[in-house]
């Protein structure tokens, strides 16, 4: 990094490692296994390196549990998520099929700023 003049780099996971076509909890626990690790990646470098997560995005109620995880308990601040979720293509223009926040779900991953930036309506 230092080389190349980069000051900050995002350590994100690759598409092969969202696992969507996985079982529900089967998905929870791989996406916290991935989040870990990248954590633990972050954490030897917390000055150069910011981790985004990975999120079982096949089960909507365990995607919102593992988002607000990653947000308490690693303070990251972004996810990759793919537009494909087993056989379904989800453009990410297709809103109105993102699940709605309760006022505490929106709490519980840092508040109505953390709902927006992983596109979740309010």
């Amino acid at each position: 990094m230092d080389r190349k003049k980069i000051d900050l780099s995002l350590i994100s996971p690759g598409p092969q490692a969202f696992f969507y076509g996985l079982k529900d909890e089967d998905a929870a626990k791989t996406a916290r296994i991935v989040n870990e690790g990248i954590a633990q990646m972050v954490a030897k470098r917390p000055d150069r390196l910011r981790g985004m997560a990975t999120l079982p995005m096949q089960h909507p109620d365990a995607a919102i549990a593992e988002l607000g995880r990653v947000v308490k308990d690693y303070e990251f601040n972004a996810v990759e998520i793919g537009t494909a979720i087993g056989d379904e293509e989800h453009p990410v223009d297709r809103l109105e099929a993102t699940p709605r926040l309760t006022p505490a779900e929106r709490e519980a991953i840092g508040g109505e700023n953390a709902a927006r930036l992983f596109g979740l309506k309010a």
